[in-house]
């Protein structure tokens, strides 16, 4: 595997196109018994299945196969300020989408995190695709740490000052994969017709807190 770099701070995300991972039949297999899987489905998502303990990836080798590559790229662009938040296992459809509500309209997350996309399928626009805007990560980070606790049903987080025109649309073949910050505006795609489907594989990390310490630190000395 050919180590890359992110430049996920001045860009927002980085796209790998191709099937970069060399993703085999396995990993549909794995994704099949976890989106099944009843412990996983128990969740407050649509078609979402999830896995929140690192643990329970030994069930499913080719999964943890992948965490741990995307873990060697995190250490070669010397990204060290992440810990496990969980895997996502998604089948988007035309049934579940909603245009006027999140995640179908632009916005970002309300906690930080680093997302690591893996299309699971050939994607095209008809299928719903991570939408993305080229950003720096910082432009929206008052913005983020200024949304109250209830800004969720309110849809707060939504990003109404960039034109819809600018936010491009990832798509790609089976193995595609797609790293971005939550604090680059983003959003999921329109499945067009019920033959649309969008399957995923979605890596989330979150960024650590930082000691008062290291903040200032890193204002004075960080270039």
């Amino acid at each position: 595997m050919d180590q890359i770099n992110l430049n996920i701070d001045t860009n927002g995300f980085k796209k790998l196109n191709g099937n970069f991972f060399e993703l085999k039949n396995d990993v549909l297999k794995d994704f099949e018994s976890v989106y099944r899987n009843e412990k996983f489905r128990n969740n407050n998502y649509k078609n979402t299945s999830i896995i929140s303990q690192l643990e329970d990836l030994k069930k499913f080798q080719q999964v943890k196969l992948l965490y741990d590559k995307i873990n060697q790229i995190f250490l070669f662009n010397n990204i060290t300020n992440l810990e496990f938040d969980d895997i996502w296992f998604v089948k988007s459809i035309e049934e579940i989408y909603e245009p006027s509500k999140l995640p179908y309209v632009p916005h970002i997350d309300k906690i930080r995190k680093l997302k690591v996309m893996i299309y699971l399928n050939d994607v095209e626009l008809e299928d719903g695709p991570l939408f993305i805007t080229k950003i720096n990560t910082i432009k929206y980070e008052e913005f983020r740490k200024n949304l109250k606790p209830d800004y969720k049903a309110k849809q707060e987080n939504i990003i109404k000052d960039i034109d819809i025109k600018n936010f491009l649309p990832q798509v790609g073949s089976l193995g595609t994969v797609i790293f971005f910050d939550t604090n680059a505006p983003h959003f999921a795609g329109k499945l067009y017709n019920n033959k649309s489907i969008r399957k995923i594989i979605r890596f989330n990390f979150r960024f650590k807190k930082q000691s008062i310490i290291k903040k200032i630190y890193l204002k004075i000395f960080k270039k």
